[in-house]
C-alpha cells in the first residue's frame, strides 16, 4: 500500500521503482465529499506509474489481485 496526501491543489503524480509484477494500482480517495471511494485504477508499466492526484485528499493505492483490462 502506498498512502499520499494532498493539501493542495490537484498535481500530476509518477510512482516509480515499482515491482515489476505489479499491473495496476487500486486507488481509494478520501476527502470531504468522498469516503474512502474507489477509483480508476492506475496502469503501472515497467514499475512506473503516472496519475493526478486529486486536490485536497488522502489517497491510497493497493497493488491488489484484480484483474484489469485496459
Amino acid at each position: 500500500a502506498i498512502h499520499l496526501v494532498n493539501n493542495g491543489a490537484n498535481r500530476n503524480v509518477t510512482i516509480t521503482g515499482l515491482p515489476r509484477k505489479v499491473k495496476s494500482l487500486e486507488v481509494f480517495v478520501t476527502d470531504k465529499e468522498r469516503s474512502m471511494k474507489e477509483e480508476k485504477p492506475v496502469k503501472v508499466i515497467d514499475g512506473k506509474a503516472t496519475f493526478v492526484l486529486a486536490k485536497t485528499c488522502y489517497t491510497t493505492l493497493l497493488a491488489g489481485n484484480k484483474q484489469t483490462n485496459y
